[in-house]
């Protein structure tokens, strides 16, 4: 395909051959003969383009246009002319080629056999019938046409019919010598002009080609790798595609190599074999010669001939196999470069694509990266900061899709330091690419084998059974030391351009993540929530708030954590950075759950406290409800301990109501941050509002029917306190009415009689002691109104116990008497031992009964009504018993 901008290549002639290396042709478009520049700028190269393009309009001839280039050299206006062959007269139209008149480009469009198009260097023909084209150098061109017009004008007879075909074959000869002289002067140099090298060399130009199409990694425009995905890729482009492709090259340069050495091998073996050394030298007759070889009768001339032609096909046979080594060095030489540019364009191919990838630099000439860890943060230098700049603006504008990142690395918290870290980090990305672009294209290149050190080539590598001549010896290692010297400095040229690629991918990498850390600082504030999870205890907040909620401190809790959950969601989860796609994702997904775990905990906690506190209240509070509507009217069914439970629910109500308020603040809280409340805790705080609305109302009512009711109970009490308080009255009154008792009865009857009333009377004062006990939990206004049932029950129980002391002297008295007689009658009967030591007890006893009757009697003792005959009857005893004594 011809190169765009231009009609043709020179790839594209098949019929030229050159024998030297043209140089290149600036592409330009097809331009028609300009007219004349009327106006414009009266500058100097103004004057120079004007003066151009009225030259060029001038030009009609061929020399005309030769002269027009020598004329203006590289600032001609028009780069090509177009002609058409001249064919008026009839015997001219076999060489009309050199007669050609330029016309117009759109002439040609119309023309059905051949045009020409003319340029500085060469004159090319172009055949509409068959679409083939012949490109002749300009020079030797014009040498025909002059050659042409020499033998019209000088020989008579170049005018007849066979004018074309004596020129075409006088044409011929001359080209053909002057090949066949190039060839064999070119023959002892280039072993392209051996013919029996050419085949070979042909065919190894054309693996070599394809080996160096080769391309050892592949980096797809506009896809974006991972890690894994990038590896994997190159990986299976090697095995599938690259390496195969260059074993292939390989094999068959091997195969093409061994088929040549084989070929040589075989005629010079055939040479040794049919060519006696004596025959290239010696001068026998023709007919010896021709007895020996089965010649025909000919002349010693043709038999001279051919014997100089089989002793030059023996030497040459000899020479073509003492060249095998140089040409497997040569094929060698050629693999190895055909490897080292397939590595160099691989990696610089890749670079390119990386580099169009990579949109430009967000670097500026400063910038903090504190908290950005990784290693290499340096920025990049500026000699490879220019060198990407100055490759970015020779590559040019990308025709193709619009830059995009070519690699993925995530964004990820740092686990020492608290920073933003790069996963996979710039080591590893850059060891990655390093590995599957530069080092595995290296790798491929080196993996070859020498052809010489091959054992199916091995063997040609030696020097072949005849050495060359002594001169031709010297010329070989001559050019032998000049090729190794070229081989060297192409090898080192193409090692110079591998290094240069390979620190282009490098620096590149280098100054993406550069900037890569330039955009991760925008993500440094969501580092604070790494923080706040690390730092903050939350089994310690957990006991405080079990403890008693802080509203306030969980609020602001609340909202921070709100804050952090809407940043989260506004994070952007993209950024570009150079040849990265820098993905948030990892990040957010790592800090997200903190977030959303510290919300759940702190909204699982107040739903929890408040909850299970609301539920709690709402069930004391409603047995609060009942208690305050049971109301038990009688004070034996509990009317106390519900007065006394009814003041402590309205002495604690306060306290009930605000730790309500604190309940339903929390799941107010809860509600705000999550939005909604559960059902089970929405019904229970809906619960415990209702009880806490009616309670005070419902024990206002209790305690206003309490006032009520505990009036008529302290009424009740009174009296009861009265009735007892005049019952003991009573008994005083009796006792001190009839004093001591009958003094006519036995002690023993009257002391069970005074035991009856004082049990009567212990019972009175219990009763007492429990309704002034009531009164006193019905209220301290109640104690005046039964301090007299006291006063009496103890001034009846000291008449009582005045009767008990006297009476129990009686019986006391009494009995001794009875004793001591008893004792004596005993004792008149012969007893005299036992009647003194009764009469010891007696005398004893008697003592202090009479001390008790002595205090009994005393001033400070009242006497009990009339009791006198009573303790007459004691002193009586008395009295007996000291008689008897």
């Amino acid at each position: 395909m011809p190169p765009e901008g231009g009609l043709f290549s020179i790839l594209s002639l098949p019929s030229y051959v050159p024998l030297a290396i043209l140089g290149p042709i600036q592409p330009a478009a097809v331009k028609s003969v300009p007219a004349t520049n009327k106006g414009g700028p009266q500058t100097a190269r103004g004057k120079a383009a004007a003066a151009a393009e009225l030259q060029a309009a001038a030009v009609r001839t061929v020399e005309d246009a030769v002269a027009y280039f020598k004329t203006w050299g590289d600032s001609v206006t028009c780069q090509f002319f177009y002609a058409l062959p001249d064919a008026s007269n009839a015997e001219d139209s076999a060489a009309a080629e050199y007669n050609l008149q330029i016309v117009h480009p759109a002439r040609t469009t119309h023309t059905k056999g051949c045009f020409y198009i003319l340029s500085a260097r060469q004159l090319v023909k172009v055949d509409r019938r068959t679409g083939e084209t012949e490109a002749i150098p300009l020079e030797e061109w014009l040498a025909y046409k002059k050659a042409y017009h020499t033998l019209r004008e000088q020989l008579t007879f170049f005018g007849s019919f066979a004018l074309a075909k004596c020129f075409q074959r006088w044409r011929s000869n001359c080209q053909t010598r002057q090949q066949r002289r190039s060839r064999l002067q070119l023959q002892g140099g280039l072993l392209v002009a051996c013919p029996a090298f050419q085949g070979v060399l042909l065919q190894a130009a054309s693996v070599l080609a394809d080996l160096r199409a080769v391309r050892t990694s592949a980096v797809q425009p506009g896809r974006l790798y991972t890690a894994g995905e990038w590896s994997q890729q190159q990986g299976l482009w090697r095995s599938r595609k690259a390496q195969p492709e260059v074993e292939a090259a390989v094999a068959a340069l091997v195969e093409a190599a061994q088929a040549a050495c084989v070929a040589v091998e075989a005629e010079a073996e055939l040479m040794l074999a049919s060519v006696r050394p004596c025959e290239l030298h010696d001068r026998i007759g023709v007919e010896l010669y021709a007895a020996t070889n089965g010649a025909r009768a000919r002349s010693m001339q043709a038999i001279r001939q051919e014997k100089e032609e089989r002793a030059a096909a023996y030497r040459r046979a000899l020479a073509n196999r003492s060249l095998l080594p140089r040409l497997l060095r040569l094929l060698n030489f050629q693999l190895a470069a055909a490897l080292a540019d397939m590595a160099t364009s691989s990696v610089q191919d890749a670079a390119t694509l990386l580099q169009a990838a990579a949109p430009e630099p967000l670097l500026g000439d400063g910038g903090s990266e504190d908290g950005i860890h990784s290693e290499g943060s340096q920025r990049l230098p500026a000699a490879e900061e220019r060198q990407l700049t100055s490759a970015a603006a020779a590559a040019g504008p990308s025709e193709g899709p619009a830059a995009s990142p070519a690699f993925r690395c995530s964004l990820v918290a740092a686990l020492h330091g608290g920073g933003i870290a790069f996963s996979p980090s710039q080591e590893e990305w850059a060891a990655a690419v390093e590995a599957e672009v530069v080092a595995c294209s290296r790798q491929l290149a080196t993996s070859v084998l020498p052809l010489l050190s091959l054992p199916s080539l091995e063997r040609f590598g030696g020097q072949g059974a005849t050495q060359p001549a002594q001169g031709q010896e010297q010329g070989q290692g001559q050019e032998q030391q000049q090729g190794q010297s070229s081989a060297a400095d192409l090898l080192a040229q193409q090692d110079g351009a591998f290094l240069a690629a390979a620190a282009q991918v490098a620096a590149l990498l280098q100054r993406s993540f550069a900037e890569a850390r330039q955009v991760a600082l925008q993500y440094q504030q969501y580092l604070v929530i790494l923080s706040f999870e690390q730092t903050w205890d939350h089994e310690a907040w957990a006991a405080q708030q079990r403890a008693a909620i802080d509203l306030v401190g969980a609020r602001s809790i609340l909202g921070q954590l709100q804050a952090w959950q809407k940043q989260l969601a506004e994070m952007p989860l993209t950024q570009t950075a150079g040849l990265l796609c820098l993905d948030a994702a990892q990040l957010k997904a790592c800090l997200q759950p903190l977030v959303s775990t510290a919300l759940g905990r702190v909204t699982g906690l107040l739903t929890q406290l408040g909850g299970g506190r609301c539920s709690a209240l709402c069930t004391k509070l409603c047995k609060w409800r009942e208690v305050a509507a049971a109301r038990p009217a009688d004070l034996e069914a509990g009317f106390l301990p519900w007065a006394a439970e009814l003041a402590l629910m309205q002495r604690e109500l306060s306290g009930q109501l605000a730790a309500a308020a604190e309940c339903d603040a929390a799941l107010d809280l809860v509600e705000w941050s999550l939005g909604k409340l559960p059902t089970a805790e929405a019904v229970k705080r809906d619960d415990l509002k209702e009880v806490v609305q009616e309670l005070p109302g419902e024990l206002a009512v209790a305690a206003a029917w309490h006032l009520e009711q505990r009036a008529a109970h302290v009424e009740a009490v009174a009296g009861q306190a009265r009735v007892l308080a005049e019952e003991a009255a009573q008994m005083e009154a009796e006792l001190k009415a009839g004093g001591c008792g009958d003094a006519r009865c036995t002690a023993e009857e009257m002391l069970a009689d005074l035991e009856l009333q004082q049990a009567r009377l212990d019972s009175s004062a219990t009763q007492a002691e429990a309704l002034a006990q009531l009164q006193q939990d019905l209220g301290a206004e109640t104690e005046a109104q039964g301090s007299g049932g006291e006063e009496a029950h103890r001034n009846a129980a000291t008449v009582l116990q005045r009767c008990l002391d006297v009476w129990s002297l009686v019986a006391e008295a009494e009995a001794v008497h009875a004793g001591l007689a008893a004792a004596v009658d005993e004792a008149g009967e012969g007893g005299v031992l036992p009647l003194q030591a009764v009469r010891h007890d007696a005398r004893a006893t008697v003592a202090a009964l009479a001390e008790r009757l002595a205090a009994a009697t005393a001033d400070g003792n009242a006497a009990v009504g009339d009791d006198g005959a009573i303790i007459a009857r004691a002193r009586d005893a008395m009295q007996a018993c000291h008689l008897l004594l």
